[in-house]
């Protein structure tokens, strides 16, 4: 166990959703007549996996729903390294 735990790493990404800026029900009914006319406010959605190094170059496997629409992912290693990913590629 010892020798795996180096491997074992958290994944933090986030994803840019857009939500109605109002969402009361009343304003949410008019959509049936206006149609989908009210602006929409960009936010971002956090969530946290874990995966595991599976090679010396620092391949690392993980589950598909644990990065599958983010935008951006984040490694940390567990001597507390973060590695930031970009364009799909890990870079510290």
């Amino acid at each position: 166990m010892r020798k795996a735990v180096p491997a074992v790493v958290n994944i933090f990404t986030s994803k840019e959703i857009k939500t109605p800026r109002i969402r009361s029900s009343t304003i949410l009914c008019f959509r049936h007549f206006f149609g989908d006319r009210l602006e929409e406010e960009p936010q971002r959605a956090a969530s946290l996996g874990s995966g595991v190094i599976v090679s010396p170059k620092g391949y690392i496997l993980t589950n598909h729903h644990v990065v599958e629409a983010a935008d951006e992912i984040e490694v940390a290693l567990i001597d507390g390294q973060e590695i930031e990913s970009q364009g799909g590629r890990l870079r510290s």
